[in-house]
């Protein structure tokens, strides 16, 4: 193969997205280099925990980096593998979700929460293994941090700011309309290696997760400086 064209599209796992796949480093150049958005994001708030006394939110930035560089290579290459590690990131988010959810009901040690996100995150990832065909549907409904989030907002809905929580999610399902019409190529008319549905799904989900962190932020049990374990 030339050293040009080291990977071969013949053999690409990837979706088959409006961005047409080059013969280069990268196989998809918007929808990879896009993925930088996440990087960002993580960065900033590793940062911004760290900042404020909240370092233990610092996980939800290495899931957001963790996130960006899995589909990244996953765009980039084509590789099964790489797809592989892009949904696995993606279900890491959900358990970290969880963990963090269950902090704040159950004011559960930071192990104990850790174990419970590690098992949610394997457990998904193993299901979309056995039934393969709905993957989308168990990302979709095996979301326990929504269902613990119901609760929290039925017993201390006064209390809790939800204004960061609803941008969050409306940035991320603006993203899920923007992905929608990239995979079912609906979009495709005047599309570019700079501009794509994919690529605007992967910019606003980046937003959506630091949306998330400042929503997090408000909650005195992620503080370090008040000694909470």
């Amino acid at each position: 193969m030339a050293p040009s064209c080291p990977w071969n599209v013949a053999t690409s796992a990837l979706q088959d997205f409006c961005e047409p796949e080059v013969c280069g480093w990268l196989l998809e150049p918007g929808n990879s280099l896009s993925n930088i958005a996440f990087v960002i994001c993580g960065v900033f708030i590793i940062r911004r925990s760290q900042t404020h006394y909240q370092s233990y939110l610092a996980i939800i930035g290495w899931v957001a980096i963790i996130t960006g560089i899995a589909s990244g290579l996953y765009h980039g290459t084509g590789l099964s593998w790489a797809g592989e590690a892009d949904l696995w990131a993606m279900f890491l988010g959900t358990g970290m979700m969880t963990a963090l959810n269950l902090r704040r009901w159950m004011k559960w040690s930071y192990f104990w929460i850790s174990v419970v996100g590690l098992a949610t995150t394997v457990s998904l990832i193993s299901l979309s293994y056995l039934f393969p065909q709905h993957g989308r549907v168990i990302y979709a409904l095996g979301a326990p941090c929504l269902l613990i989030e119901l609760r929290l907002f039925i017993l201390r809905r006064h209390s809790i700011s939800y204004s960061n929580f609803v941008r969050a999610w409306l940035l991320s399902l603006a993203g899920l309309a923007f992905w929608w019409l990239d995979s079912e190529r609906v979009w495709c008319e005047g599309y570019s290696h700079f501009l794509s549905g994919h690529i605007l799904w992967h910019v606003l989900c980046a937003i959506s997760i630091y949306y998330f962190f400042l929503f997090y932020e408000q909650f005195p049990v992620f503080s370090t400086e008040r000694g909470n374990a």
